[in-house]
């Protein structure tokens, strides 16, 4: 069976719903319909969002945090701080379309905006 090798930004709306979560990434398991990616930034608001905003407690939140990086570790983004300036949406969404823009994907989507990426 092949695997699919299409680069998916997750960010932490998607991230921190555990249900979403849970289904996405097992969708991103062998064999793979695709390659999910994130950055610090999206991994550290996640977290926020779980103990601020859902009520985990911060043992629960590390723990999510610690399996995401062991069972993704080519997930993680990185080089892409210099792209946010170009980004011309909301400047709390900046990270999440240069981390999709580092990883060449050209059109990004989310659920909860519109974002508009220089290319």
């Amino acid at each position: 069976m092949q695997r699919a090798d299409f680069k998916v930004v997750i960010d932490a709306c998607v991230l921190a719903n555990f249900r979403v979560c849970d289904v996405l990434l097992t969708l991103a398991e062998s064999p793979r319909l695709f390659l999910p990616r994130w950055s610090q930034q999206i991994l550290d608001e996640t977290r926020r969002t779980q103990i601020n905003k859902l009520g985990w407690s911060e043992t629960v939140a590390d723990s999510f945090r610690a399996e995401v990086d062991v069972h993704f570790p080519e997930a993680r983004v990185e080089g892409f701080e210099h792209l946010i300036d170009q980004c011309t949406n909301e400047a709390k969404f900046s990270n999440w379309p240069a981390t999709s823009k580092r990883r060449s994907r050209r059109q990004p989507s989310t659920c909860n905006s519109i974002l508009r990426i220089p290319v």
